[in-house]
């Protein structure tokens, strides 16, 4: 998949905090660093007058989103003028998630299942806490168009990797239901 085409789509989908750039001086791979969060956590403006106020506070429902970081890391190949992506990670870790709502969360990771992998990671010294880590399949995927000539047109590939990131996000929004539950929404939400 073309590199500004991904770029585009991952920036809709993750509002993303910072990035780094790797890449060798006569290489002709390169790797990208992204750090973000759910797309409800971009700070929206306060313009009065055509004029930059500040920012808008998040709406208090939304605050526990924070604890859902999403990290990114791309592999891609320079050829000319065009980088082709040739792996991508996408994935959150939840920390300390509680042992008695992992049937809830079992439950997501089977309707999801095609799209996005759920994993329990168990921390040897605290068994009750484990951590859960939520990953993409979108890598898995853009691998097997590369082996197959995936999808032939660039619309068809952009609907896929659109439906990958937007049950990513659902993954983190259903998971962060299932631990906070629905909390208060403020009057204007």
């Amino acid at each position: 998949m073309e590199y500004e085409q991904l770029v585009s789509l991952l920036k809709r989908y993750i509002y993303v905090m910072y990035h780094e750039r790797y890449a060798g001086i006569s290489s002709e791979y390169g790797i990208e660093k992204w750090g973000g969060k759910h797309p409800l956590l971009k700070p929206e403006l306060i313009v009065v007058n055509d004029q930059l106020q500040g920012f808008k506070r998040p709406h208090s429902h939304l605050k526990s989103l924070e604890q859902f970081p999403v990290f990114i890391e791309f592999e891609y190949r320079i050829e000319g003028d065009t980088k082709w992506v040739e792996a991508i990670d996408i994935q959150s870790e939840i920390e300390e998630v509680p042992i008695e709502l992992m049937p809830d969360i079992k439950r997501v990771a089977k309707l999801y299942a095609r799209t996005v992998t759920i994993d329990r990671v168990s921390s040897l010294t605290n068994r009750r806490k484990p951590s859960v880590l939520i990953a993409s399949r979108l890598s898995e995927e853009i691998e097997e168009w590369l082996d197959t000539d995936g999808p032939l047109g660039s619309q068809e590939v952009e609907a896929e990797v659109k439906r990958f990131l937007r049950q990513f996000v659902d993954v983190l929004h259903t998971i962060k239901l299932i631990l906070f539950g629905k909390e208060e929404a403020s009057a204007d939400a």
